[in-house]
Protein backbone atom coordinates (compact mmCIF):
# COMPACT_ATOMS: atom_id res chain seq x y z
CA UNK A 1 0.00 0.00 0.00
CA UNK A 2 1.16 3.34 -0.93
CA UNK A 3 1.89 6.09 1.79
CA UNK A 4 -0.92 9.09 2.61
CA UNK A 5 1.36 11.68 0.78
CA UNK A 6 2.12 9.64 -1.89
CA UNK A 7 -1.32 8.65 -2.65
CA UNK A 8 -2.32 12.51 -2.49
CA UNK A 9 0.15 13.44 -5.05
CA UNK A 10 -1.26 10.43 -7.51
CA UNK A 11 -4.57 12.52 -7.01
CA UNK A 12 -3.85 15.44 -7.89
CA UNK A 13 -1.82 14.37 -10.78
CA UNK A 14 -4.45 12.85 -12.02
CA UNK A 15 -6.44 15.90 -11.85
CA UNK A 16 -4.01 17.89 -13.25
CA UNK A 17 -4.18 16.22 -15.92
CA UNK A 18 -7.80 15.24 -16.46
CA UNK A 19 -7.92 19.49 -16.31
CA UNK A 20 -5.14 19.94 -19.15
CA UNK A 21 -6.58 17.31 -21.48
CA UNK A 22 -10.11 18.74 -21.54
CA UNK A 23 -8.10 21.73 -23.40
CA UNK A 24 -6.75 19.45 -25.85
CA UNK A 25 -10.25 18.82 -28.17
CA UNK A 26 -10.84 22.03 -28.63
CA UNK A 27 -7.53 22.86 -29.50
CA UNK A 28 -7.16 19.72 -31.97
CA UNK A 29 -10.72 20.50 -33.32
CA UNK A 30 -9.10 24.74 -34.56
CA UNK A 31 -5.67 23.48 -35.41
CA UNK A 32 -7.43 21.09 -37.77
CA UNK A 33 -9.80 23.90 -39.25
CA UNK A 34 -6.90 25.68 -39.89
CA UNK A 35 -5.83 22.98 -42.21
CA UNK A 36 -8.47 22.30 -44.11
CA UNK A 37 -8.33 23.69 -47.36
CA UNK A 38 -11.60 24.74 -48.73
CA UNK A 39 -13.60 24.59 -51.97
CA UNK A 40 -11.05 27.79 -53.41
CA UNK A 41 -11.97 29.94 -56.47
CA UNK A 42 -8.49 30.26 -57.34
CA UNK A 43 -5.19 27.63 -56.77
CA UNK A 44 -1.82 29.18 -57.09
CA UNK A 45 1.56 27.45 -56.31
CA UNK A 46 4.38 28.96 -54.37
CA UNK A 47 7.97 28.24 -55.37
CA UNK A 48 10.69 29.38 -53.47
CA UNK A 49 14.37 29.92 -54.52
CA UNK A 50 17.25 31.89 -53.58
CA UNK A 51 16.20 34.79 -53.83
CA UNK A 52 12.91 34.92 -55.33
CA UNK A 53 9.34 34.02 -54.91
CA UNK A 54 7.98 31.98 -58.28
CA UNK A 55 4.34 31.80 -58.39
CA UNK A 56 1.96 29.72 -61.06
CA UNK A 57 -1.43 30.04 -61.69
CA UNK A 58 -2.11 26.50 -62.77
CA UNK A 59 -6.01 26.58 -64.34
CA UNK A 60 -4.53 29.44 -66.61
CA UNK A 61 -1.16 28.04 -67.29
CA UNK A 62 0.53 31.41 -66.18
CA UNK A 63 3.90 31.19 -64.27
CA UNK A 64 5.88 34.36 -63.71
CA UNK A 65 8.72 35.69 -61.00
CA UNK A 66 9.89 38.74 -59.23
CA UNK A 67 6.61 40.10 -59.27
CA UNK A 68 3.75 40.62 -57.24
CA UNK A 69 1.40 38.21 -56.70
CA UNK A 70 -2.08 39.24 -58.12
CA UNK A 71 -5.37 37.92 -56.45
CA UNK A 72 -8.88 38.63 -56.70
CA UNK A 73 -10.50 40.07 -53.62
CA UNK A 74 -13.44 37.90 -51.81
CA UNK A 75 -12.31 34.90 -53.68
CA UNK A 76 -10.93 31.70 -51.71
CA UNK A 77 -7.22 31.44 -53.02
CA UNK A 78 -5.29 27.75 -51.70
CA UNK A 79 -1.86 27.71 -52.71
CA UNK A 80 0.55 24.82 -52.86
CA UNK A 81 4.09 25.91 -51.09
CA UNK A 82 7.50 24.63 -51.97
CA UNK A 83 10.85 25.39 -52.58
CA UNK A 84 13.62 23.96 -55.20
CA UNK A 85 16.64 24.97 -53.36
CA UNK A 86 16.85 25.52 -49.12
CA UNK A 87 13.87 25.98 -47.24
CA UNK A 88 11.92 29.79 -47.10
CA UNK A 89 9.21 30.66 -45.02
CA UNK A 90 5.93 32.58 -46.95
CA UNK A 91 5.55 34.80 -44.37
CA UNK A 92 2.21 37.59 -45.03
CA UNK A 93 1.08 38.91 -41.76
CA UNK A 94 -2.22 39.95 -42.58
CA UNK A 95 -3.44 37.05 -43.77
CA UNK A 96 -1.95 35.24 -40.95
CA UNK A 97 0.45 33.00 -43.06
CA UNK A 98 3.68 31.73 -42.40
CA UNK A 99 4.49 28.60 -43.95
CA UNK A 100 7.28 26.89 -44.34
CA UNK A 101 8.52 25.81 -48.14
CA UNK A 102 10.66 22.81 -48.51
CA UNK A 103 12.39 21.46 -51.16
CA UNK A 104 10.75 18.19 -52.12
CA UNK A 105 7.53 18.69 -50.15
CA UNK A 106 4.18 20.82 -50.94
CA UNK A 107 2.19 22.46 -47.87
CA UNK A 108 -1.13 23.95 -48.23
CA UNK A 109 -2.66 26.95 -46.84
CA UNK A 110 -5.59 28.90 -48.02
CA UNK A 111 -6.70 32.67 -47.78
CA UNK A 112 -9.05 35.38 -48.15
CA UNK A 113 -8.69 39.06 -48.73
CA UNK A 114 -12.07 40.52 -48.12
CA UNK A 115 -10.68 44.21 -49.43
CA UNK A 116 -8.75 45.19 -52.53
CA UNK A 117 -5.17 46.47 -51.84
CA UNK A 118 -1.48 45.22 -51.59
CA UNK A 119 -0.11 43.77 -48.96
CA UNK A 120 3.46 42.55 -47.95
CA UNK A 121 5.36 40.08 -46.12
CA UNK A 122 8.79 38.41 -46.50
CA UNK A 123 10.71 34.86 -46.26
CA UNK A 124 10.79 34.26 -42.62
CA UNK A 125 13.15 31.55 -42.83
CA UNK A 126 17.44 32.22 -42.97
CA UNK A 127 17.84 30.76 -47.04
CA UNK A 128 21.42 32.38 -47.60
CA UNK A 129 22.69 36.21 -48.44
CA UNK A 130 20.65 37.95 -50.09
CA UNK A 131 17.30 36.40 -47.29
CA UNK A 132 17.08 40.01 -46.44
CA UNK A 133 15.48 40.86 -49.92
CA UNK A 134 12.84 38.22 -50.29
CA UNK A 135 9.97 40.07 -50.22
CA UNK A 136 6.82 39.43 -51.18
CA UNK A 137 4.37 41.70 -52.37
CA UNK A 138 0.32 40.65 -52.97
CA UNK A 139 -2.19 43.21 -54.81
CA UNK A 140 -5.79 42.08 -54.32
CA UNK A 141 -7.30 43.80 -56.79
CA UNK A 142 -11.52 43.24 -57.71
CA UNK A 143 -12.65 40.30 -59.46
CA UNK A 144 -12.98 42.51 -62.79
CA UNK A 145 -9.38 43.65 -62.73
CA UNK A 146 -8.14 39.74 -62.31
CA UNK A 147 -9.61 38.62 -65.27
CA UNK A 148 -8.16 41.39 -67.40
CA UNK A 149 -4.97 41.20 -65.44
CA UNK A 150 -4.57 37.45 -66.38
CA UNK A 151 -5.49 37.94 -70.01
CA UNK A 152 -2.74 40.24 -69.89
CA UNK A 153 -0.15 37.69 -68.59
CA UNK A 154 -1.96 34.90 -70.84
CA UNK A 155 -0.44 37.46 -73.75
CA UNK A 156 2.57 37.35 -72.35
CA UNK A 157 2.43 41.16 -70.99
Amino acid sequence: SLPAKTTKELIALARATKGGLSYAGPAFTSMKYMDTVPKSDLQIEVIGHQWFWEYRYPQYGVIFANEPLVVPAGKIVAANVTSIDVVHSWFIPDFGIKLDANPGRINHTWFQVDQPGTYTGQCAELCGVLHAEMFITVNAVTFEEFERWIQQKKKGA
